[in-house]
This record gives structure tokens, sequence and C-alpha cells, in this order.
């Protein structure tokens, strides 16, 4: 039994192939960036969250 799989042009193939490396590359770089903000961000964040000192500094106790 044969099967007959249809395939785009070998242009077409390799256009898609480099859309896909362009949108692969800008979303690792997008991934990167979010990554090392949040790393920066986490730790402020939960310091301001249980840091109990600061707390009862700002409510006159």
């Amino acid at each position: 039994m044969t099967l007959e799989v249809p395939l785009p042009s070998l242009s077409v193939q390799q256009a898609f192939n480099q859309l896909h490396a362009q949108v692969t590359t800008t979303l690792k770089a997008k991934r990167t960036a979010i990554r090392q903000e949040s790393a920066i961000l986490l730790p402020d964040t939960l310091e301001r969250l249980f840091n109990t000192s600061t707390q009862g500094a700002s409510h006159g106790q």
C-alpha cells in the first residue's frame, strides 16, 4: 500500500523554519527577561510580606 503525503515546496518549508526560529528566539529572550525580573522582585516582595519588624513599625506598635 502506498500513501502519498502532500508536502509544501522546499522554499515554503525553509520560510517556515526561519519564522519558527525567529519566534523561538524571541520567546526565549522574553522568558529569560521575565525570569531575571522575577528573581529580583520575588525576594523583595517576600521580605515585605513576611518581615514583621517593619509591619509593627508602620502600625505604630
